[in-house]
């Protein structure tokens, strides 16, 4: 029944259930934990949001984790990219990094389009990867508040990871991912949500290393759709990077 009542006080949307969603973040149920992260996220609010990230940034807690990173997701948290990546790699299970990577992605604009590109399979995905790109690179070419030599040099590195996933040159894919995360960070103006994504895409491939595989494609191909279409946007309400 408290699983079912803490979702119940999320679906109301009341901010005085706050603290008491705060102590069930801490109760010995983990479906209780996990029924609490879910109703702050649908509360929403700077102090739900927080609480989603203070406990995500504190004690590891494996069950909770996900919930946490999926509520905060949900409500558009930027901080969530930086506090739920460390975690990824305790997780096996492609159902639950699934879950954990699509609330990154939704922090980062992209809705449910990870699980959407990720349950394609083979021909299928191939089909949607290459228009995607294509639109990462027109979108590059016009990133507003970003010097134009910058812009093409962006649209040249998407290009060239474009060309290494059509080869399944995955060692390729993630060294040029990667250099273009780092042009990103190196442009002032890039932008919040930019930021983040480029962040996001170095510290991922970091711990994919060598074995980067098909999960790893559809995560560079959704995070680079993110950094493309908020490149030089200030974003009102964005998180500061850390």
């Amino acid at each position: 029944i408290r699983p079912e009542a803490a979702e119940a006080l999320g679906q109301i949307g009341d901010a005085a259930a706050i603290d008491p969603l705060r102590e069930a973040l801490r109760d010995g149920d983990a479906r209780l934990r996990c029924s609490a992260a879910i109703a702050l996220g649908e509360i929403g609010g700077p102090a739900a949001r927080d609480l989603l990230i203070e406990r995500l940034s504190g004690e590891f807690d494996r069950p909770l984790v996900p919930a946490l990173v999926d509520a905060a997701g949900r409500a558009g948290d930027l901080r969530v990219v930086d506090a739920a990546l460390p975690h990824l790699p305790e997780y096996a299970n492609p159902v639950i990094r699934m879950q954990i990577i699509n609330g990154i992605c939704r922090a980062l604009g992209e809705r449910n389009h990870f699980y959407q590109l990720a349950s394609r399979q083979g021909v299928a995905r191939g089909a949607m990867i290459e228009p995607m790109m294509k639109r990462v690179r027109r979108m590059l070419r016009r990133g507003p508040g970003v010097p134009p030599d910058a812009r093409t040099e962006l649209a040249q590195d998407a290009r060239a990871i474009g060309d290494a996933m059509a080869e399944d040159d995955h060692v390729g894919m993630g060294e040029r991912a990667t250099e273009l995360a780092t042009r990103v960070l190196d442009l002032p103006k890039a932008g919040a949500i930019a930021h983040a994504g480029a962040r996001a895409l170095q510290t991922y491939i970091h711990q994919a290393g060598p074995g980067i595989d098909d999960e790893a494609r559809v995560v560079v191909v959704i995070v680079l759709t993110s950094i493309a279409r908020h490149l030089g946007q200030g974003e009102p309400g964005d998180s500061p990077a850390p």
